[in-house]
Order: structure tokens, then C-alpha cells, then sequence
């Protein structure tokens, strides 16, 4: 019987904590969509009703180092956009990286990462090698469990916004 009650109590608290998990972390897709002039459009869609700040964006080689992009570009209007990048609830947000200037060129493996303000990462594989992007994924779902409080070596801490 002891067993049982520890069993339910068990399935109780980790279904308790995927309720919590769900209705505290933001849900973020990165898409991303080669445009013309050698460009990249990473799209970072919020699909939570909460919104969202952006703090970083970066790419990850296949050594798995993130390299953080100190400004990126607003798709839509062409303008440079300062850290953070403000993502309302339910909506997308799509940035522009120049090949060459803000990621490498197509000819290396790398990945993308985004680091919100509450410093959850996301990352996306792009070309990044298999195992590192795994590597990736778990760091993103290790910081989405923890909040953003801890993250893996090689991303580093969250990056505070330069003041200009």
C-alpha cells in the first residue's frame, strides 16, 4: 500500500510540474528563411499570450560556443534595433542577419540561439552538426526548466543591453 500511495504521489507532483512548466514558459518557434542580398530572416515567433523580450542573438559553431550578434536588423523596416527586441504575445517578430557580417557563410555548420530577457535559451540547427545541435537542445530545455538561472558553459550568462 506504501508503495502505491508513493507511486500516485509521485505521478501527482510531476504532473503538478508539467502544468506549472507549461504555463510558465514562453512557447518560441525560430524559423529562419534565406531573402535576398545575402541575407537571413530569423523569424522568432511567440506563441504564449505573455510578451517578450529578446536579449541576444547569436549563432552557435560546431564546437557548440555561442557568438553573440551585438545588433540585428528589423526585417520589415531595414533599421538597425537595439537590444532588447520587444516580441508581443501571440505574434512574430523577424529579424534580419547579413551572411558574412552577422553569421558566417554558408559554408560553415552553425546554428542559431536566442536568449530572452528571462535568459531561457532557444536554439535552432541550421547546419550545425547533429551532435552539437542536440547538445544545444538540451541546454535550451535545461534553461527552460530552470527559468533561465542556469545555463551551460560556452553560452554564458545573460547579456545586459549596451547603453549607447
Amino acid at each position: 500500500m506504501t508503495i502505491f500511495l508513493s507511486s500516485a504521489a509521485l505521478c501527482i507532483s510531476l504532473l503538478s510540474l508539467y502544468f506549472t512548466f507549461r504555463k510558465d514558459a514562453h512557447r518560441v518557434r525560430l524559423e529562419i528563411t534565406p531573402v535576398e542580398f545575402n541575407c537571413i530572416a530569423l523569424g522568432i515567433n511567440n506563441d504564449s499570450s505573455y510578451d517578450m523580450e529578446v536579449l541576444s542573438v547569436g549563432y552557435f559553431d560546431s564546437t557548440g560556443v555561442v557568438t553573440w550578434i551585438d545588433r540585428v536588423g528589423d526585417y520589415q523596416t531595414r533599421a538597425w534595433i537595439d537590444y532588447p527586441v520587444p516580441v508581443k504575445g501571440r505574434s512574430m517578430c523577424v529579424l534580419s542577419l547579413v551572411v558574412g557580417r552577422d553569421v558566417p557563410s554558408e559554408n560553415w555548420s552553425y546554428g542559431y540561439c536566442v536568449q530572452l530577457a528571462t535568459g531561457r535559451i532557444y536554439v535552432l540547427r541550421g547546419s550545425a552538426p547533429w551532435r552539437i545541435a542536440a547538445k544545444m537542445h538540451v541546454a535550451s530545455l535545461f534553461s527552460r526548466l530552470s527559468a533561465g538561472r542556469y545555463v551551460i558553459p560556452g553560452i554564458g550568462r545573460i547579456r545586459l543591453p549596451s547603453r549607447r
